[in-house]
């Protein structure tokens, strides 16, 4: 989830993290984007564009994340929409190597003899 929606406002984040809502701005993707003053880093994203949350509900907002990283120079995002995919099992089983191999080049593991 790219930024808190009302179901998270209403029963999650109040329960995990307490009622104080910047408390909340560091689990919120694009909140953490917004004032990422790191190292460049690229993000890594992809979406079942059939996704019951994302195609009905309306609450993942990935396009949140391109949308921030746009503005801010030290992080691009690389998001992959997919057609015909939910978040399932099978959408995870179909990249979840992308993603280890992913992070294994930006944690500089690849250089230590770990590929995926």
């Amino acid at each position: 989830n790219c930024n808190p929606i009302s179901w998270g406002h209403k029963t999650v984040f109040p329960k995990l993290l307490g009622a104080d809502r910047e408390t909340w701005n560091n689990y919120d993707g694009s909140e953490v984007i917004k004032r990422y003053d790191g190292p460049r880093r690229e993000i890594l994203a992809d979406q079942g564009t059939d996704d019951y949350f994302y195609h009905t509900t309306k609450t993942l907002n990935p396009e949140r994340l391109v949308e921030v990283a746009a503005a801010n120079p030290k992080v691009t995002v690389n998001m992959r929409m997919h057609p015909g995919l939910d978040h399932g099992f099978n959408f995870v089983k179909r990249f979840w190597k992308d993603h280890f191999a992913h992070h294994a080049r930006n944690l500089f593991l690849e250089s230590q003899g770990v590929s995926f």
